[in-house]
């Protein structure tokens, strides 16, 4: 009797044991159909690009100032190289003192028969800004790097600078920009020859 009670015993644990089994493999199936189903039947959402941020007004300013001030060294760069100013070009982001500097600069080397080639670096940064005060004004503060351009005479292409100058080829500048308009212009753009940087 006690060996029936176990037998039964033993077999309601094994039929169990079975009963749970293949309800396990039923529903694992099942569900890996219903995954694969779903997967099919689920419509794929693509990831909506992150927005951009938005720049405070300071950031915006900054940024338009650098423009300014690169577009000025372009149209400058471009001036001392060909020995032709564009100046409707140049109103695009100087005035006043820094458009007539360039000016009076690039006819200087013209009457001496000079021109530039090469380029030269910088690393401009606005290092003073007011967005309040009527005109709104900045400063950009940058290294003039010279070493990657040479003046040379126009007629032999020899270099014009004097081998014992003693002229630094990094030198500070120190710009002023203005907001005219809706547009910022670099007003005026002054080169420390005493130092370097």
């Amino acid at each position: 009797m006690a060996s029936d009670n176990l037998c039964r015993n033993g077999l309601r644990r094994g039929i169990g044991a079975l009963a749970l089994a293949s309800l396990l493999l039923v529903s694992v199936g099942c569900s890996q159909k219903g995954a694969e189903g779903a997967a099919q039947a689920a419509p794929t959402v693509s990831p909506k690009p992150l927005a951009e941020p938005v720049k405070s007004a300071e950031e915006a300013a900054k940024e338009q100032i650098l423009s300014a001030y690169q577009g000025l060294d372009s149209v400058t760069s471009k001036a001392f190289e060909t020995g032709e100013l564009d100046n409707a070009e140049l109103q695009k982001y100087a005035r006043d003192k820094a458009a007539v500097g360039v000016s009076m600069a690039l006819a200087w080397y013209k009457q001496r028969g000079l021109k530039v080639i090469g380029r030269s670096a910088h690393d401009p940064k606005v290092t003073a800004l007011d967005l309040v005060g009527d005109p709104k004004t900045a400063v950009v503060s940058d290294c003039h790097d010279t070493t990657g351009s040479d003046t040379v005479y126009t007629a032999t292409g020899k270099s014009a600078i004097r081998q014992d100058s003693t002229e630094p080829r990094r030198k500070p500048v120190t710009a002023k920009a203005m907001l005219v308009g809706n547009q910022w212009l670099i007003s005026d753009y002054d080169v420390d020859r005493s130092r370097t940087c």
